[in-house]
């Protein structure tokens, strides 16, 4: 049985917001579409310069898009914080507020703000574990954990992996993630 009490800041929100952003695919795939778009029109653009013998413009052109395409992955990554950081202004009732988890037997209680939540183990999906935190991925939602709050990081850490191996769960370490 696990039980600790903790507080969450809009840096933990974050986090978790861009952790699944990131581990689930879906920032590389949209860079990658929006890439694939850019160098299509590249492309349509310079066989239109090529058809009327603006050779010295073509290559300006692709130079440039080089240039764009080599800093495109880390300007998209600046973008999408942007915007998880106003997306995560709905949760601002529940920065600073204190979160009771305990974690027994049969089920996750949560109490914070938001409510008072019994979560059934058939609703985990999957625990991760970063640098910082530690996230409960359910079907519906994700609970934050962290480690800054914790009096015991490891002690956490063995009794998540133990329940994640009773669960048939998995249990993701990912210490070196980074946005």
């Amino acid at each position: 049985m696990t039980e600790i009490k903790y507080t969450l800041k809009e840096s933990d929100f974050l986090e978790l917001h861009l952790y699944y952003f990131k581990s689930e695919g879906k920032l590389k795939r949209l860079t990658l579409k929006k890439l694939i778009a850019f160098i299509i029109l590249i492309g349509i653009f310079s066989g239109f310069l090529i058809w009327k013998d603006e050779f010295f413009s073509v290559i300006v052109l692709g130079i440039t898009a080089a240039v764009i395409s080599f800093f495109h992955s880390s300007q998209m990554k600046k973008l999408y914080k942007k915007q998880f950081k106003k997306t995560i202004k709905t949760y601002e009732s529940r920065f600073g507020k204190e979160v009771y988890l305990k974690i027994n037997d049969t089920q996750i209680h949560v109490k914070s703000v938001a409510g008072d939540t019994y979560i059934n183990f058939n609703e985990v999906i999957e625990f991760s574990e970063t640098e910082n935190h530690f996230f409960i991925k359910l079907k519906t939602q994700a609970i934050i954990i962290p480690k800054t709050e914790l009096e015991s990081i490891e002690n956490l850490r063995t009794n998540l992996k133990d329940l994640a191996k009773k669960l048939d769960v998995k249990y993701i370490d990912d210490s070196n993630w980074e946005w």
